[in-house]
């Protein structure tokens, strides 16, 4: 087991987190000749193939996926046990939000912010971008105000529910105004980028309803929630948001919703994670911190 703590098996973890060796070179700031000696060394140690390559894709064998799965299972042992003997009163956590949970709910619907139980590192990015981030370990989980699809270990805890609104410069003709569906095609429409929570959630609903987005003859993707705002303000367009990131704006009347017919747009927010030891000593811990949200909205998982 302690064989697995040699330099050379992070090295060979390295390469098998970006199947690559100039950037796992890179990384670990070697060679790529002290690369290939270390997987090398790995492969004649245990007497068998971790990697192959393919053209020029870099792949792992069936026992190199195993070998990595269970290294990631050792430093996550050794984590525990190095937070246990230093008696340490902290949790910590790398954790992951989207950008609209990051900037907009977590400090404005609850107290992980102040509170001084869990240290965490926190890496706020889009929902694709942090699902990537879950598979290679960098964050021990996250939170993602999108649809997300469980498999291969991920598993995912509902904590909160939002509304998807459509809302408008309070100057625009249609603010606070109730339009059917169909209006939209000929409007000059923004949501988020691709990859996003929203932008998914989106896709998902309006292709029940049949609906591509082709069929929007004036849209535009947006990555940054104020620059969309932003937007807003200059009063010709109109775009998606979630009521979380939009409350402030809409209570101060720079904002107006606009209201469609019929249609209300619903999303719940994840608690997601691989399930391992580390992540299920965390989650209990978190979830106390992320449920403190207005009753009407909270979900119990």
């Amino acid at each position: 087991m302690f064989l697995l703590l040699d330099l050379r098996y992070l090295t060979f973890l390295e390469l098998a987190k970006h199947l690559n060796y100039t950037k796992a070179a890179k990384a670990l700031n070697y060679t790529q000749p002290t690369i290939t000696k270390h997987i090398q060394y790995i492969e004649n140690d245990l007497n068998t193939k971790l990697v192959y390559t393919q053209g020029r894709e870099v792949k792992l064998t069936e026992e190199g996926i195993y070998l990595r799965d269970r290294i990631y299972e050792l430093l996550e042992t050794i984590d525990t046990i190095k937070q246990r003997i230093e008696k340490n009163n902290k949790i910590s956590i790398n954790l992951g939000t989207s950008r609209t949970v990051g900037e907009y709910y977590i400090p404005n619907y609850t107290p992980l912010l102040s509170q001084n139980k869990l240290h965490f590192n926190l890496l706020v990015e889009n929902t694709d971008t942090l699902l990537k981030a879950l598979e290679e370990r960098s964050i021990d989980c996250a939170l993602i105000s999108g649809p997300v699809f469980e498999g291969n270990g991920m598993s995912k805890l509902p904590f909160f529910q939002d509304e998807i609104i459509l809302v408008c410069d309070s100057h625009h003709h249609l603010a606070n105004k109730t339009i059917d569906f169909e209006d939209l095609y000929h409007q000059k429409l923004m949501i988020r980028e691709r990859g996003s929570g929203l932008q998914q959630s989106l896709t998902i609903t309006f292709s029940n309803m049949g609906v591509p987005f082709s069929k929007f003859n004036n849209l535009i993707y947006i990555g940054n929630i104020r620059l969309l705002k932003e937007v807003l303000y200059q009063g010709e367009r109109i775009g998606f948001l979630y009521r979380t990131s939009a409350q402030a704006e809409l209570d101060s009347g720079k904002l107006a919703q606009i209201h469609i017919r019929n249609l209300k747009l619903l999303q719940n927010y994840y608690l997601v994670y691989y399930d391992n030891k580390k992540a299920r000593a965390l989650i209990h811990q978190l979830l106390k911190y992320i449920q403190a949200t207005p009753k009407e909205k909270a979900i119990n998982p």
